[in-house]
């Protein structure tokens, strides 16, 4: 590990005569926290010029997508304010992804034309387009989880994404670059015959999980 500059965030580490020497009977777990006597607080932090220091983030509330570092809190807080949201309505988690190495899941409460309102801010907001959380990775829930402190329970939050997560993704068929082709007869003279139906409707613009079915698709609410 490197320092950072002045005023460039950065891992906080700690080392002193009042830092723990490790847990009990549990060396796996000191070894991740402690090294070379400095203890890794997982606070993410930046030091300005009078040497005051700031602790913006958790570590924890990263993912890491795409090989880069994309924050939980930048996105909610951006996901709060346009929505207009004066309570706490989205909760940002991520769940394992194999091809990104994570993806990103928001639980929200908010109702269907209040999120239709907020994605189309989003979709022209200046959040850099892999922090962008897809219309299909928000999941609408009853009330977000807290504990017994008031504060967010992530921990939660993270096991209802990973619950959520699968039965609310899109269902994909095997089409080439997401394109039905009709194989019917759908001019005037004919029109479609009993052989050749109306083949499934594929409408991979709209918001929210495609479902390759003969009604139009809708977001998920697992509420």
């Amino acid at each position: 590990m490197q320092p950072v500059g002045v005023d460039e965030p950065g891992l906080l580490l700690v080392r002193g005569p009042n830092i723990m020497q490790g847990y009990l009977n549990k060396p796996e777990k000191t070894a991740d926290v402690l090294r070379d006597g400095w203890y890794n607080t997982g606070d993410i932090a930046r030091l300005d010029e009078d040497g005051f220091l700031k602790i913006t983030d958790r570590l924890s509330r990263f993912s890491k997508i795409g090989g880069e570092m994309v924050p939980h809190i930048k996105v909610e807080d951006l996901l709060q304010e346009l929505a207009g949201a004066s309570e706490q309505t989205f909760v940002v988690t991520a769940i394992p992804d194999e091809k990104k190495g994570e993806r990103l899941i928001v639980l929200h409460t908010l109702a269907e034309p209040q999120l239709e309102a907020c994605l189309e801010k989003l979709g022209k907001s200046d959040l850099p387009v892999l922090w962008r959380p897809r219309p299909d990775q928000f999941v609408r829930i009853e009330k977000l989880p807290y504990l017994g402190t008031g504060k967010l329970d992530l921990r939660k939050a993270r096991e209802l994404a990973l619950e959520m997560g699968a039965a609310c993704a899109p269902r994909i068929v095997a089409l080439s670059a997401w394109r039905w082709k009709a194989s019917h007869d759908t001019s005037p003279k004919h029109g479609p015959t009993a052989r050749n139906p109306p083949a499934p409707r594929c409408d991979c613009n709209r918001s929210g999980p495609v479902v390759l079915d003969a009604v139009p698709p809708r977001r998920a609410d697992c509420s």
